[in-house]
Protein backbone atom coordinates (compact mmCIF):
# COMPACT_ATOMS: atom_id res chain seq x y z
CA UNK A 1 0.00 0.00 0.00
CA UNK A 2 1.28 3.66 -0.75
CA UNK A 3 0.08 6.32 1.15
CA UNK A 4 -1.20 9.65 -0.82
CA UNK A 5 -0.84 12.25 1.98
CA UNK A 6 -1.08 16.04 1.26
CA UNK A 7 2.22 16.29 3.21
CA UNK A 8 6.34 16.17 1.77
CA UNK A 9 7.85 13.30 3.85
CA UNK A 10 9.68 10.97 1.53
CA UNK A 11 9.58 8.06 4.02
CA UNK A 12 5.55 7.83 3.31
CA UNK A 13 6.67 6.95 -0.49
CA UNK A 14 7.60 3.55 0.82
CA UNK A 15 5.09 0.65 0.34
CA UNK A 16 3.45 0.03 4.13
CA UNK A 17 1.80 -3.68 4.68
CA UNK A 18 -1.06 -3.59 6.76
CA UNK A 19 -2.29 -5.51 9.58
CA UNK A 20 -5.57 -6.64 10.68
CA UNK A 21 -6.53 -6.00 13.98
CA UNK A 22 -8.49 -9.26 15.57
CA UNK A 23 -9.72 -9.27 18.68
CA UNK A 24 -9.80 -12.58 20.38
CA UNK A 25 -11.40 -13.62 23.81
CA UNK A 26 -8.38 -13.93 26.48
CA UNK A 27 -8.81 -15.95 29.80
CA UNK A 28 -7.87 -13.93 32.50
CA UNK A 29 -4.62 -16.12 34.21
CA UNK A 30 -6.78 -19.40 33.98
CA UNK A 31 -9.88 -18.31 35.71
CA UNK A 32 -12.33 -19.54 33.24
CA UNK A 33 -15.53 -17.76 34.79
CA UNK A 34 -13.88 -14.35 33.19
CA UNK A 35 -12.68 -13.53 29.87
CA UNK A 36 -11.40 -10.21 28.50
CA UNK A 37 -11.59 -8.60 24.73
CA UNK A 38 -9.48 -5.69 23.23
CA UNK A 39 -11.89 -2.82 23.46
CA UNK A 40 -10.08 -0.56 21.10
CA UNK A 41 -11.26 1.20 17.65
CA UNK A 42 -7.85 -0.19 15.90
CA UNK A 43 -9.17 -2.19 12.70
CA UNK A 44 -5.82 -2.47 11.00
CA UNK A 45 -2.32 -0.50 11.62
CA UNK A 46 0.29 -0.05 8.50
CA UNK A 47 3.46 -0.27 9.24
CA UNK A 48 7.23 -0.65 7.58
CA UNK A 49 9.96 -1.18 9.51
CA UNK A 50 12.16 1.66 7.66
CA UNK A 51 9.86 4.18 8.39
CA UNK A 52 9.76 6.08 11.49
CA UNK A 53 5.80 6.45 11.46
CA UNK A 54 3.08 3.93 10.99
CA UNK A 55 -0.66 4.41 10.13
CA UNK A 56 -3.35 3.65 12.79
CA UNK A 57 -6.28 2.87 10.91
CA UNK A 58 -9.80 3.22 12.69
CA UNK A 59 -13.58 1.97 12.47
CA UNK A 60 -14.70 -1.54 10.86
CA UNK A 61 -15.62 -0.03 7.11
CA UNK A 62 -12.82 1.76 7.17
CA UNK A 63 -10.54 -0.63 5.91
CA UNK A 64 -7.63 -0.40 3.19
CA UNK A 65 -8.29 -1.30 -0.35
CA UNK A 66 -6.22 -1.40 -3.08
CA UNK A 67 -2.66 -0.07 -2.85
CA UNK A 68 -2.84 3.35 -2.59
CA UNK A 69 -4.57 5.14 0.65
CA UNK A 70 -5.75 8.80 0.15
CA UNK A 71 -5.79 9.84 4.24
CA UNK A 72 -7.09 13.74 3.53
CA UNK A 73 -10.95 12.77 4.64
CA UNK A 74 -10.46 9.81 7.05
CA UNK A 75 -10.10 9.08 10.84
CA UNK A 76 -6.68 7.99 10.07
CA UNK A 77 -3.76 8.32 12.44
CA UNK A 78 -0.10 8.67 11.80
CA UNK A 79 2.30 7.73 15.21
CA UNK A 80 5.60 8.52 15.75
CA UNK A 81 7.32 4.63 16.25
CA UNK A 82 9.23 6.06 19.55
CA UNK A 83 5.92 6.93 21.23
CA UNK A 84 4.61 4.26 23.24
CA UNK A 85 1.02 4.10 22.14
CA UNK A 86 -1.29 0.87 21.69
CA UNK A 87 -0.81 0.18 18.14
CA UNK A 88 2.66 0.44 18.57
CA UNK A 89 2.47 -2.04 21.49
CA UNK A 90 0.28 -4.29 18.96
CA UNK A 91 2.75 -3.80 15.92
CA UNK A 92 6.02 -5.13 18.09
CA UNK A 93 3.95 -7.74 20.41
CA UNK A 94 5.10 -5.79 23.75
CA UNK A 95 2.40 -7.21 26.29
CA UNK A 96 3.68 -4.43 28.59
CA UNK A 97 2.90 -1.86 26.07
CA UNK A 98 -0.29 -3.37 25.26
CA UNK A 99 -1.45 -3.86 28.77
CA UNK A 100 -0.86 -0.27 29.56
CA UNK A 101 -1.91 1.68 26.36
CA UNK A 102 -4.44 -0.83 25.20
CA UNK A 103 -8.60 -1.05 26.81
CA UNK A 104 -9.93 -4.02 27.89
CA UNK A 105 -13.33 -5.48 28.33
CA UNK A 106 -14.18 -8.06 30.81
CA UNK A 107 -16.92 -10.56 30.67
CA UNK A 108 -18.25 -13.35 32.31
CA UNK A 109 -17.93 -16.66 31.13
CA UNK A 110 -19.13 -18.41 28.98
CA UNK A 111 -17.77 -17.41 25.91
CA UNK A 112 -19.46 -16.38 23.39
CA UNK A 113 -20.17 -18.76 20.50
CA UNK A 114 -18.98 -17.31 17.02
CA UNK A 115 -16.15 -18.06 14.33
CA UNK A 116 -13.58 -15.71 13.14
CA UNK A 117 -12.07 -15.69 10.09
CA UNK A 118 -8.51 -15.33 10.98
CA UNK A 119 -6.91 -15.87 7.50
CA UNK A 120 -8.51 -16.32 3.65
CA UNK A 121 -9.07 -20.04 4.56
CA UNK A 122 -7.97 -20.44 8.43
CA UNK A 123 -11.01 -19.82 11.14
CA UNK A 124 -11.34 -19.88 14.67
CA UNK A 125 -14.39 -21.66 16.04
CA UNK A 126 -15.68 -20.33 19.60
CA UNK A 127 -17.31 -22.28 22.00
CA UNK A 128 -18.47 -24.57 19.28
CA UNK A 129 -18.69 -28.60 19.50
CA UNK A 130 -19.99 -29.92 16.60
CA UNK A 131 -19.71 -28.18 12.89
CA UNK A 132 -22.33 -28.93 10.22
CA UNK A 133 -20.39 -28.81 6.35
CA UNK A 134 -23.11 -28.60 3.47
CA UNK A 135 -21.05 -29.23 0.51
CA UNK A 136 -23.34 -28.13 -2.95
CA UNK A 137 -22.43 -30.26 -6.67
CA UNK A 138 -20.60 -32.70 -5.37
CA UNK A 139 -20.17 -36.11 -5.88
CA UNK A 140 -20.35 -37.15 -2.31
CA UNK A 141 -22.81 -39.73 -1.59
CA UNK A 142 -24.33 -37.58 0.99
CA UNK A 143 -24.08 -33.57 1.28
CA UNK A 144 -24.31 -32.77 4.82
CA UNK A 145 -20.83 -33.98 6.83
CA UNK A 146 -20.98 -33.67 10.88
CA UNK A 147 -17.54 -32.57 12.47
CA UNK A 148 -16.68 -32.90 15.96
CA UNK A 149 -14.07 -30.68 16.94
CA UNK A 150 -11.80 -30.72 19.17
CA UNK A 151 -11.83 -28.47 22.66
CA UNK A 152 -8.32 -26.39 23.42
CA UNK A 153 -8.12 -24.54 26.12
CA UNK A 154 -7.14 -20.63 25.45
CA UNK A 155 -3.83 -19.88 26.70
Amino acid sequence: MVIDAPVVFQSLAMPFHIYEVIKLPLSINHQYEFYTSLSTEISAIAFNRDVNYFLQITGANNRPHGSVRHVTHSSDLFVECIKSTCSRGLVQGDVTEVKAHCRYSVHRAPYPRGVLRLYENTFLFINTTTLQVQCLKTVFQNDTVLLDLVEHALL
